[in-house]
């Protein structure tokens, strides 16, 4: 049990460090890392309790959101990937208060609506509401979507903890397509942002 509570801490980790980035490729790869450890705690969970469905949903999540849904995203960073980033002001007070406000509710919701449950599900209450504040602090499509997909995974490490696995699979899947939806739709054919963004040029 030490070892879910230790990824799941790692994966909550890895969205403070998606709010904390400027630059878009470092994002991705916070949310690429969210995905892999998400995975690998669905497959952990399936191994001990030999529970097929949560192996089959943790390959799931890490071909669909480690490798594709990151591909698309990097595929669509104009410019040199590297340097390209958002320009945004008040990153720190942003964070500050990301960080408040989603240890604040999350805990509120746990004692008081989920006190029946496991003290773990706090850990994906505190992920769901980074990500709510990711979408409100970011102006740019690419730290939305990115918004989004984090959202995704902290109600799937929500679910793994509450709901029969099957559904999980099945809902995974739905939200993954949505995903894709969303990046072909959004990132290709609108602007792919909202306020300049900057690239810096050594």
């Amino acid at each position: 049990m030490i070892y879910i509570y230790i990824i799941s801490a790692f994966i909550m980790i890895a969205a403070l460090y998606v709010q904390t980035q400027q630059y878009i490729r470092a994002m991705i790869r916070g949310i690429v890392i969210e995905a892999m450890l998400l995975g690998i705690l669905s497959i952990y969970i399936g191994i001990i309790l030999k529970e097929p469905d949560f192996i089959i949903l943790g390959i799931l999540i890490v071909i669909l959101r480690g490798f594709l849904i990151s591909y698309m995203l990097e595929r669509r960073i104009p410019g040199i990937k590297e340097i390209y980033r958002e320009k945004h002001s008040g990153l720190a007070s942003s964070l500050i208060l990301s960080i408040v406000f989603s240890l604040v509710p999350a805990f509120f919701i746990y004692y008081y609506i989920f006190n029946i449950l496991s003290n773990i599900i706090v850990f994906p209450l505190i992920i769901l509401f980074l990500a709510l504040f990711l979408f409100i602090f970011r102006k740019s499509t690419f730290a939305h979507v990115m918004a989004y997909i984090e959202e995704e995974n902290a109600m799937i490490l929500l679910a793994i903890f509450i709901i029969p696995v099957p559904f999980i699979i099945e809902a995974s899947v739905l939200l993954d397509v949505f995903a894709f939806i969303i990046i072909a739709f959004i990132v290709i054919k609108e602007k792919t942002r909202h306020e300049p963004m900057e690239e810096l040029r050594g």
